[in-house]
């Protein structure tokens, strides 16, 4: 990969947390994507840079060699592995540091962007010596002194470093669950926030809890410590923000000001105010002391992912889910006037750090990029000219000669299944595509993109034929009818939908769910809808009135992200559970029928296949597994990727010959299941 500085008027630099890159080279051309399956010879590698400060350590990925019976590669692979989850400047300003679903904490220049090191690959052997991230890194924070960095891990942990030598100080392991926030706070202690709904107050000392908190709001959604390191606020699903007193554990105080959950929350550096920012795009400035509300802003398209104060307190970054970064001027009486916007991203924005010297902003998004801007200059910044770019969602043509793909840019894309190469590409969307179907007759392709459009477009010729709009927020699901005859869509705004596809008119509109919908089905008999969303819960519909039929309950651990029916429409199968399995429930009942397992770590999409009599299945240890439904017995393992968090989602072909998966690296690989079965793994040497 090359690493080549990229600086605009607007003076930013952009850089994949593998080194600097052009942001071209992120984005792929009908020229240069369509790539045919490489040797390891053609495969780039990747340098770490010599500095004086961080010595170099060998790289640990190997080239890359597709695994036998990977038939095309769609996209183009030039990027981080997933999304830049967290951003954290050290105390002196020397080193920026990112971490990542890949697994690993990146150090970087803090002025240029520049890739110093990889610090660490948290991996463990598989087998026949394959290597395999345990979890990604979701959040970063130095000690007050700079001698120490910690990261919070989805492996239930939260690691630390000594930033002198960078030498390991082991493992705080004690969650339950993923650990989602980790801050340092009074006395050496750390603050973390789990998904085991605990919050716990780290001894530095001992390695063990000092108190451990259950969140009375259910799951955290926020975390902060304040600048003496004495408060830690905490944000839940409840919408409220508590205030714990990080030595002794005690509630200090409840805020519930809020109408959505809060995301994102940030004390001043003098540790006066607490900034919060909600799922509704609301921001809040609250006095610390009185802990009464100042002032309400709002600016963000959706959701406000995560708040920065600049070291003097006088300004604010916000950055959300439509892409942007925001600059707010923070006046005397608690006002936020907007300063600036900088849009460059695609895609939401999960990570902002500024730099301790108030000179440099950095951010990091799920286009895998970190951009530093200048925060001095007033100069409007340079707009990047849209490209197609990271593919997130795809799906097979009723006769499998064809493939459709959206990506973080709005592009669209058809490709032929048996080469690669591309057949159609449009600008389709404002925003990502999250989401594409074909209907049953092939004619006609639908996309869901984040500007809250279901948009209809000929399949042969690429015209469009409507534009359907009904959703406020980001569309992220689509099915057809069996017949053809409707649509049914859904998305961030919660709401399921149900289309009338002659009129291009909404037969009906439900809340589907407390959070955003992620997957939609529609049953082979047209009777049913199956819908998974992020408050945990699968619900099932009748298809022609709305009208819920069951309800599956969450557990411990999910989050469904996929469902799908059986052939005979009698069961419901769904994916995202944090054992690593795929559940079979009875339609009529949502009751249980069946569990296969499993995947390590999170599973997250699956499909049926040959009549129904096999299950498909991707999950974040990167493998494709299949099942035998009736036997619930793991029949092969198809590995992909090592690291965690690389396929996304999976298709499988209507024959049941291929299956597609769109990868974290933002490539589809289209895999021919025949011709994988060199790479086809015993189940027994995987469990």
């Amino acid at each position: 990969m090359k690493r080549r500085l990229w600086l605009t008027s607007g003076h930013q630099a952009v850089l994949s947390v593998f080194g600097l890159v052009v942001v071209q080279a992120l984005s792929a051309t009908a020229q240069d994507t369509v790539r045919p399956t490489q040797g390891a010879e053609d495969r780039p590698k990747r340098a770490a840079a010599s500095t004086d400060a961080i010595k170099d350590r060998p790289s640990s990925t190997p080239e890359r060699r597709e695994p036998e019976g990977v038939v095309a590669v769609l996209g183009e692979r030039d990027r981080l592995w997933d999304v830049v989850r967290a951003l954290a400047y050290s105390p002196d300003g020397s080193i920026l540091a990112s971490a990542s679903d890949d697994g690993i904490v990146h150090l970087h220049d803090p002025v240029t962007g520049a890739h110093r090191s990889d610090l660490a690959e948290r991996v463990e052997a598989g087998p026949r010596g394959r290597r395999r991230v345990t979890g990604a890194f979701f959040d970063l924070d130095f000690s007050p002194g700079g001698e120490t960095l910690i990261a919070a891990g989805g492996d239930r942990s939260i690691r630390r470093w000594k930033t002198a030598g960078w030498s390991s100080l082991g493992p705080l392991a004690g969650h339950r669950e993923g650990v989602f926030a980790a801050r340092f706070a009074a006395k050496g202690r750390i603050a973390s926030a789990s998904d085991d709904q605990t919050v716990n107050l780290w001894d530095t000392e001992t390695g063990k809890p000092a108190h451990k908190i259950s969140l009375p709001g259910g799951y955290y959604s926020a975390l902060d410590t304040s600048p003496d390191g004495s408060l830690v606020a905490v944000g839940s699903w409840d919408r409220a923000i508590r205030i714990y007193d990080s030595v002794s554990g005690t509630l200090v105080q409840t805020l519930r000001e809020h109408e959505a959950r809060p995301l994102a929350l940030a004390f001043t550096p003098d540790g006066s105010r607490l900034a919060s920012a909600d799922a509704a795009g609301v921001i809040r400035l609250w006095n610390a002391s009185a802990w009464v509300a100042l002032r309400v802003a709002g600016g963000h398209e959706g959701a406000v992912l995560r708040l920065a104060f600049a070291p003097d307190g006088s300004t604010l970054a916000s950055s959300g889910a439509d892409g942007s970064v925001r600059l707010w001027e923070v006046t005397d009486d608690g006002s936020l006037s907007p300063r600036r916007t900088y849009t460059g991203h695609q895609g939401p924005v999960p990570a902002l750090a500024f730099r301790p010297n108030g000179t440099g902003l950095a951010s990091g998004g799920v286009d895998a990029t970190v951009r530093i801007w200048d925060t001095r200059s007033e100069a409007d910044p340079e707009v990047e000219r849209p490209r197609p770019g990271v593919i997130v969602s795809a799906a097979y043509s009723p006769d499998g000669s064809t493939i459709a793909t959206g990506d973080l840019a709005g592009f669209i894309r058809v490709w032929y299944a048996g080469t690669g190469r591309i057949r159609l590409s449009l600008p389709g969307h404002r925003g990502q595509v999250g989401t594409v179907a074909f209907s049953p007759d092939g004619r006609v392709l639908a996309t869901g993109g984040s500007d809250g459009l279901v948009r209809l477009w000929d399949a042969e010729t690429a015209l469009p034929i409507a534009s359907l709009q009904g959703h406020t927020d980001q569309v992220t699901a689509l099915a057809f009818h069996p017949d053809g005859s409707r649509l049914a869509s859904a998305g961030h705004d919660q709401t399921l939908q149900l289309w009338d596809l002659a009129k291009h008119q909404c037969l009906w509109k439900k809340p589907g769910h407390a959070g955003a919908i992620t997957s939609v089905a529609f049953s082979p008999d047209g009777q049913s809808l199956a819908t998974a969303g992020r408050d945990r819960f699968t619900r099932i519909w009748d298809a022609a009135e709305g009208r819920k039929r069951a309800e599956i309950p969450p557990d411990m651990g999910a989050e469904p992200e996929s469902v799908g029916f059986s052939q005979d429409s009698a069961y419901v199968l769904a994916a995202g559970f944090g054992d690593g399995t795929v559940k079979l429930y009875e339609a009529a009942t949502g009751q249980i029928a069946k569990e296969y397992g499993r995947h390590r770590g999170q599973t997250r999409d699956v499909g049926v296949a040959r009549g129904g009599t096999v299950i498909v299945s991707t999950g974040e240890d990167g493998s494709v597994r299949i099942w035998d439904r009736t036997l619930g017995k793991n029949v092969g393992v198809l590995q992909l990727h090592a690291p965690r968090g690389t396929i996304s989602r999976l298709a499988v072909s209507p024959r049941g010959d291929q299956v597609l998966t769109v990868n974290g690296d933002g490539t589809v690989f289209v895999v021919d299941l025949a011709l994988s079965k060199p790479d086809l793994q015993q189940p027994d040497a995987e469990q």
